[in-house]
């Protein structure tokens, strides 16, 4: 029967609360070699482990790689669209066309919806403009930095970093 890893670390586990409860006395023969099996299944199940690991980080590799490919043919199919329709699009204005229907396709010129295009000059500073057109938001980097420093603050706190594990 396969057993799991959890099913494997609560026999060890087991195996450890049994041997400081009598504080050692056991070694019997018997005992040991059932530590070494259950070592040894330890070990092929974790070696599986690592080899999956291994298996499908190689995958997702080679996926984001192909991704990545696809991604720009993508972007390239996209941008010839977008020029051909501005070509397009410059001709029917040039032509005094707002609509005109083909065989299969209704091209028409239209305004632009949504929100309008907004340009503010770059060379003002946010501060100069008034309160309720500015944004504040807080200095993350200078926090974290004074924090490091060993200062406190009530409003702030470091938090413990993650783990995680690497397989060699």
């Amino acid at each position: 029967m396969k057993r799991s890893l959890l099913d494997i670390g609560d026999d060890l586990r087991a195996l450890d609360e049994l041997m400081e409860e009598c504080e050692g006395e056991i070694v019997d023969e018997a005992l040991e070699k059932w530590f070494s099996e259950i070592g040894a299944e330890r070990d092929d199940k974790i070696d599986r482990y690592c080899f999956l690991i291994d298996d499908l980080t190689a995958s997702a590799k080679r996926h984001k790689e192909d991704a990545a490919t696809y991604a720009k043919w993508a972007a390239t199919d996209e941008n010839k669209a977008k020029r051909l329709k501005e070509r397009l699009r410059d001709f029917f204005e040039a032509h005094g066309i707002a609509k005109l229907e083909t065989a299969h396709y209704k091209p028409r010129v239209q305004n632009n919806g949504g929100v309008q295009p907004l340009d503010i000059d770059g060379g003002i500073n946010p501060l100069d403009l008034p309160e309720d057109f500015q944004i504040v938001q807080a200095n993350a980097d200078a926090i974290r930095e004074y924090l490091q420093s060993g200062e406190e603050l009530e409003y702030a706190r470091l938090l413990p970093r993650g783990t995680h594990l690497r397989i060699r």
